[in-house]
């Protein structure tokens, strides 16, 4: 540091951080020197003791609503989150924020992020959000934390923190009979040519849904293993295989079976996907309890610009799951047991053949 002046105190400064917890970590400081007058060497040291603490992380936890929720369209809800610093190192200046799909909407506009605050190690704050959603279906809501970590000063890093996620139900409310409910979803980033989907269910004056009634619709690419299962078969007894899945779309209601009619399920794809398959070879299946059946299904036409190809049925045994899917004929088999029993019955032909004609020959050489 150079020259010191008797008692003249310099100052010495290191800048440092824990990176990992550890109790007891000695830090010493040495400082040597030679005196001016009779060039002796000067030394002398310190130490003390330090505790590395374990560094600030950040926990969420949505404690409501529940995952799976329902609500009715546009009615409000409250989503609460604890944020837990399960860490030792005091969390400076934290903030929780949500995000939420398309379908769900903030009462009054959302402030996505909370009012900064510091959660001491081993502490938790609270925030809340109030929402409603507009439209049927499922809304993923996400809430996430961020914070600086108070012993190294630098941002808590994306390993130490822990999001969460919970997926919501949008119903609506029906009551009797002539109505109907529509939802989209778009799945360009899972297959392009499907496209935005979209589904519209409508019953006639058959159902009497009553009062406190609702209903439900959850669209996805992928229909679950055994959905996959049951189409399979129900498209092998029509002699067809299953060649790709537009989509699936679930419909949970409470409607009493005996109060629920047929219902006409209209549902529309991407026309790259259908003209792909070809229009006839598209067919709507509902799933229930395990078991498929295949629906008479028309091609309605196109729509948007002949960019939409729309397709219908009508269930007569109401709601369920239904898949929009592309099949083709099964190759013919071969019957080897039929097969087997022509070979049989020609060569047994040809063996009597054989037996009578050589001995009407030997009669006439005898006459």
């Amino acid at each position: 540091t150079g020259t010191i002046e008797s008692g003249v105190p310099q100052n010495v400064t290191w800048h440092m951080h824990c990176k990992a917890a550890s109790p007891n970590d000695e830090i010493t400081v040495t400082a040597n020197g030679e005196d001016a007058i009779t060039h002796a060497t000067l030394t002398d040291s310190d130490t003390i003791y330090v505790d590395q603490m374990n560094p600030a992380a950040l926990t969420v936890e949505i404690t409501a609503p529940d995952d799976g929720a329902q609500f009715i369209t546009c009615q409000d809800f409250t989503v609460n989150v604890t944020v837990n610093n399960s860490g030792e190192a005091d969390a400076l200046s934290v903030t929780a924020t949500i995000s939420i799909d398309a379908n769900a909407n903030a009462t009054p506009p959302l402030t996505k992020s909370t009012t900064p605050s510091d959660i001491p190690g081993g502490g938790s704050a609270t925030a809340s959000w109030s929402l409603h959603c507009d439209s049927i279906g499922d809304s993923t809501i996400t809430v996430t934390a961020a914070g600086t970590d108070a012993n190294t000063g630098e941002p808590i890093p994306d390993a130490n923190i822990d999001p969460d996620s919970i997926t919501v139900h949008q119903l609506v409310s029906v009551e009797g009979g002539e109505w109907s409910i529509q939802e989209s979803a778009d799945l360009s980033d899972l297959d392009p040519d499907v496209g935005s989907v979209s589904t519209e269910i409508a019953v006639g004056p058959d159902t009497d849904a009553p009062p406190g009634s609702t209903v439900g619709m959850t669209m996805q690419k992928e229909p679950s293993e055994d959905e996959s299962s049951a189409f399979a078969l129900a498209a092998e007894e029509e002699g067809l295989s299953i060649k790709d899945v537009a989509y699936v779309v679930a419909i949970n209601h409470n409607i009493p079976d005996e109060d629920m009619g047929p219902a006409t399920i209209t549902m529309k794809v991407g026309r790259a996907w259908a003209d792909s398959y070809g229009v006839d070879n598209v067919k709507i299946y509902r799933y229930h309890d395990g078991t498929c059946e295949a629906l008479t299904t028309t091609f309605e036409g196109y729509e948007d610009g002949d960019t939409i190809a729309v397709f219908q049925a009508t269930s007569p045994d109401g709601l369920s799951t239904f898949g929009l899917l592309a099949t083709s004929p099964l190759p013919a088999s071969t019957n080897w047991a039929l097969i087997g029993g022509i070979i049989g019955g020609v060569l047994g032909a040809t063996a009597i053949g054989v037996l009578v004609f050589f001995p009407l020959r030997r009669q006439r050489r005898a006459v």
